[in-house]
């Protein structure tokens, strides 16, 4: 059975694994399961590209905190599809499951699990290293509603303010709010800036196209002066869209570590 899929049944047992254990989980928070605040492992640039594929992905197995492990496993399960859908579409979308292992067999080094940025996952792992994101499997309505204090208030009418009560929306909590946890002043979220990028690039093309079909009166030259924001939005998607994935590999890397001790890292 494929990693994928185990994530997936285990998404279907969440609710009855959260009734019976959650709850007990909440009221212990299991403290001595967790790394104290500046504990995480220190990380050099070689010693997150002797990290490969393999220990990456049986981190959230080693995780004893049931409801944390199921936390790890929903961003891996986003950054696991997220890295199948590049490689398909290197391939132009024609390749098997079995050619899909045998890429990742010969590719298992962090270089290329972050797209050749590695620094710049680097850089996001140091920005966690002092932060407690395991508290959101513990105090999560406490934890968000501190967290989301830290954003930046111009912004703070458009994000979700709902405490997350189920696993999944706890690691989606954890992948908008990211940066949020390794700052103490005003900031907004990138949950914010990514949707920004993707409505700008959607306006952008729609605009093109309708242009390009005429179903406007478009001048020929406002329509090839319509090209280039949608050149330049085109470019931030791409942007954005590398942020994203480098984002969930360190994000997962960062919360793992402070369940798993430095030799299991």
């Amino acid at each position: 059975m494929s990693d994928l899929e185990r994530n997936e049944r285990s998404d279907g047992l969440a609710g009855e694994r959260q009734q019976d254990e959650r709850g007990e989980m909440l009221q212990t928070g299991h403290p001595s399961e967790w790394r104290p605040d500046g504990l995480k492992p220190a990380y050099t640039l070689a010693k997150l590209n002797s990290i490969d594929l393999f220990n990456l992905r049986e981190r959230k197995d080693r995780i004893d905190n049931p409801l944390a492990r199921e936390i790890a496993e929903h961003i891996w399960e986003r950054y696991w599809n997220e890295l199948r859908r590049r490689i398909l579409s290197g391939a132009h979308g024609h390749m098997t499951n079995q050619r899909i292992a045998s890429v990742l067999a010969e590719n298992r080094q962090i270089d290329f699990l972050c797209a050749g940025r590695s620094e710049r996952v680097l850089g996001y792992i140091q920005n966690m290293k002092q932060t407690k994101l395991g508290l959101i499997a513990v105090e999560p309505g406490v934890n968000a509603k501190d967290i989301l204090q830290r954003a930046n208030p111009f912004i703070k009418p458009f994000i979700n303010a709902s405490a997350p009560s189920s696993s999944k929306e706890m690691a989606q909590f954890l992948i908008d709010n990211m940066e949020l946890y390794s700052t103490s002043r005003p900031r907004q979220p990138w949950s914010i800036t990514y949707q920004i990028v993707n409505i700008t690039f959607g306006i952008s093309l729609s605009a093109y196209i309708a242009s390009f079909f005429e179903m406007f009166t478009f001048s020929r030259l406002l329509s090839q002066l319509i090209l280039v924001p949608v050149a330049l939005s085109l470019i931030f998607y791409h942007w954005a869209e590398n942020i994203q994935f480098n984002r969930l590999l360190a994000l997962y890397i960062s919360f793992t570590d402070e369940f798993v001790g430095d030799d299991q890292a």
